[in-house]
């Protein structure tokens, strides 16, 4: 039962290409800030585990949504549906719609291919910092090496058109190597993971899959010091958190890494953790930027005061 101290808010949004965009926040608008974006082929329920917390309710505001082509978000079927900026597009919607300043990113695994979006066409003071969880970074060559061999013949499989029953067998074993062991997870969550797949097409994966994205703009924030907390499962059957971890170092000077015992959905399996080291980050990055702005102010009524 979610609490209800601070009721959950639904919301369709639209994007500025006019696609409907599901999203819903739950907890306290005047504490900080977190979106939580899902990964690919399920949808922002995967996080109900946090947003169900009356403990993270009363913490923070919390706001997951569908990214396009999944869930309850439209699902465009052509390419130019999945543009770059149309995913940064979407996040400013959000941003928008729910008076958030300066919010907590927080992306697991596809989902956190968003923050190269938003590096790319939004204001750098966009969000205050970023969390990877069992992340792909971006879309692109990297990805041949993120994946494991595991997800790459899962991935062949949910792409396929020509099959019905190899798309639907790969959803299965996607949805089984998420979590460490799949047989000791609730029967209701591990229909309600595997139900969420069915929303999606082949062909939206492969649009999904294939989009470009320019990194640049990433690893530049990363120079400029945008705060990078990864955090990756110890028994992750999906993503390779070392090469996630190379790829990202040589570009991130405010960069933490954690590793947490956990799968592929540690916020799932070792849910206190996961949220105990995003607030010790939430707190951290916020404390700096509060020093950064007092530094700023002084400077200035320095300059006002001399002139």
């Amino acid at each position: 039962m979610i609490p209800e101290s601070f009721p959950t808010q639904a919301r369709i949004i639209r994007s500025s290409d006019g696609s409907k965009i599901y999203a819903d926040a739950a907890g306290n608008p005047d504490k900080p800030s977190i979106v939580f974006i899902h990964g690919m082929t399920f949808s922002g329920a995967v996080f109900d585990v946090i947003f169900s917390n009356e403990k993270y309710r009363q913490e923070f505001y919390l706001v997951r949504y569908d990214m396009r082509g999944h869930g309850r978000s439209a699902k465009p079927d052509t390419a130019d549906g999945y543009a770059s900026q149309l995913f940064a597009d979407d996040f400013a919607a959000i941003k928008k719609a729910f008076k958030l300043q300066s919010p907590l990113l927080v992306g697991w695994s596809m989902g956190s291919t968003v923050l190269a979006d938003i590096a790319s066409y939004l204001p750098a003071n966009t969000i205050v910092g970023a969390v990877y969880l069992s992340a792909l970074p971006y879309i692109g060559s990297v990805m041949g090496r993120v994946a494991t061999p595991t997800m790459s013949n899962i991935i062949r499989g949910l792409t396929c058109d020509e099959s019905v029953s190899r798309v639907v067998d790969a959803a299965i074993k996607l949805t089984e190597n998420c979590f460490t062991d799949s047989a000791t997870v609730a029967w209701e969550t591990r229909c309600l993971w595997l139900g969420m797949t069915s929303c999606q097409t082949p062909a939206h994966r492969v649009f999904l899959l294939t989009r470009l994205q320019n990194p640049d703009k990433l690893m530049e924030l990363g120079a400029q010091g945008l705060p990078l907390l990864i955090l990756h499962g110890t028994d992750d059957n999906i993503v390779n958190g070392e090469v996630v971890v190379e790829e990202m170092k040589p570009h991130f000077r405010d960069l933490e890494v954690v590793m947490v015992k956990g799968s592929h959905v540690l916020f799932y399996e070792n849910t206190e953790e996961v949220m105990d080291r995003i607030t010790s980050f939430m707190l951290r990055v916020r404390t700096n930027e509060t020093k950064k702005l007092m530094v700023s102010f002084a400077s200035n009524s320095l300059l006002m005061y001399n002139n």
